[in-house]
């Protein structure tokens, strides 16, 4: 884990470099368009690109601060031993969802590379934007295993705890 922390902070750098070039687009473009200069030309598909690689690219670092919505009400409900063993059981369901999300995007990687994809506007590959998308979920179901394993080895001490006290 000790390699993938340093990932993920360049994750972060990466996404917050990616919404400084589109707010410069965005603001770019509308000074063109205010100072009827002309437009950039297919500056939204750009901005989409960009925008789709910082959503996939942020999931994993996220998912490390506990960032993603949880129902808490629903858990504040059960004791507090019982808590970890309520996450590994989460967590075992988000790795299903994202090895999924991470098997079907490799296939949509792949064809998109075979049939040489493109943009419409622009010549710009679409390939490494879904690239991006199997990065993201790979790297989350790293941060998923990392999440699981902690949360099984709480449960496991908070188990422990209760059958010595029981003792």
């Amino acid at each position: 884990m000790k390699y993938i922390v340093p990932l993920l902070v360049i994750f972060r750098y990466a996404c917050a470099v990616m919404v400084v070039i589109m707010m410069g687009l965005v603001v770019v473009s509308i000074t063109f368009r205010a100072m009827r200069i002309g437009y950039i030309p297919s500056h939204e598909e750009f901005i989409q690109f960009l925008a789709g690689l910082c959503i996939y690219f942020g999931v994993a670092p996220l998912q490390q601060e506990k960032g993603h919505i949880r129902v808490k009400i629903l858990v504040n409900y059960f004791p507090d031993k019982v808590k970890p063993l309520i996450d590994v059981v989460s967590w075992i369901f988000f790795l299903i969802f994202f090895g999924v999300l991470l098997h079907e995007g490799w296939k949509m990687v792949v064809t998109s590379w075979k049939a040489n994809e493109r943009l419409l506007g622009i010549s710009i590959p679409v390939y490494p934007m879904k690239l991006g998308f199997v990065i993201g979920c790979l790297f989350m179901v790293i941060q998923l295993l990392n999440d699981l394993l902690i949360s099984f080895w709480e449960f496991l001490k908070k188990k422990d705890s209760f059958q010595n006290e029981s003792n």
